[in-house]
């Protein structure tokens, strides 16, 4: 049942290992020693309890510069979800004795929840969540259709920049810079809405159902155009995916409408 599971992101810092030394007697294709563990969580939280799927963030420390995470797993036992998330680290490297540590987004298999209250566990860590009143099932995804993800928690945006250029008429331009979740995932065309005084920027995306993706950060600078035909002078607020910044008009905006 759990098929899907997509780490949204790793940061690690700091990272440094050297590769074991061959030995010298090894046959053919035999590999160096995996050593195996579990991840030390210092916290579990929930980010997004209100919409599915349902995520968790989870940070920690590995314990040198040679250990990685590895692949998550997840069961659920009635109103508790249970996840291992594992490490692996090289027999015999040379590593950096530092905590190096991370941060991870796992979605929560949440098909069909009822109005209850349930616990995520992750080696050990616990957070809880109110499940939603009977949400719907997930729907199916065809191998090589593309899913939308409409949600600003599927995207990173880390800086708004309001210019404002004195052209005639005036012209307002925002750009946001954040990191995409993964290798496959990419931007659709901004979607822009004005309630009162607070332009609302969300950034659609869309990734390939079921595709094999690099599992990293992937960087996006967007320069998105604000319509201010017609505005009053005054202070005015941009929200991108929950992330803010206020621009000055300093002026009345013309309006090309005739009279």
């Amino acid at each position: 049942m759990w098929l899907g599971l997509i780490i949204a992101f790793v940061m690690l810092a700091g990272s440094g290992c050297a590769p074991a030394p061959g030995r010298a007697n090894a046959a053919e294709g035999e590999v160096d020693a995996i050593l195996k563990g579990m991840a030390l969580v210092d916290s579990v939280e929930i980010v997004n309890a209100e919409a599915l799927p349902i995520e968790v963030r989870v940070r920690g420390n590995l314990p040198d510069g040679c250990t990685e995470l590895a692949e998550p797993s997840m069961t659920r036992e009635g109103t508790t979800f249970r996840v291992k998330l594992p490490t692996v680290r090289p027999a015999g490297g040379t590593c950096t004795m530092a905590l190096v540590p991370y941060e991870v987004i796992i979605p929560l298999e949440t098909e069909a929840l009822s109005a209850r209250s349930y616990t995520v566990n992750v080696n050990g860590s616990t957070a809880h969540f109110e499940g939603p009143v009977e949400a719907p099932p997930l729907p199916e995804k065809a191998r090589g259709a593309e899913i939308d993800l409409i949600t600003g928690d599927n995207s990173l945006v880390e800086s708004v920049i309001v210019l404002v250029r004195e052209t005639d008429p005036v012209e307002v331009q925002v750009e946001v810079r954040g990191n995409l979740r993964d290798g496959c995932t990419r931007l659709r065309d901004a979607r822009v809405r004005r309630e009162g005084d607070v332009f609302r920027i969300a950034l659609p995306k869309v990734r390939p159902a079921d595709a094999m993706c690099t599992m990293a950060l992937v960087p996006f600078e967007v320069t998105i155009a604000l319509d201010v035909e017609g505005l009053a002078a005054g202070t005015y607020t941009v929200d991108v995916n929950g992330v803010t910044a206020r621009f000055e008009l300093p002026q009345d905006a013309p309006s090309n409408q005739p009279r």
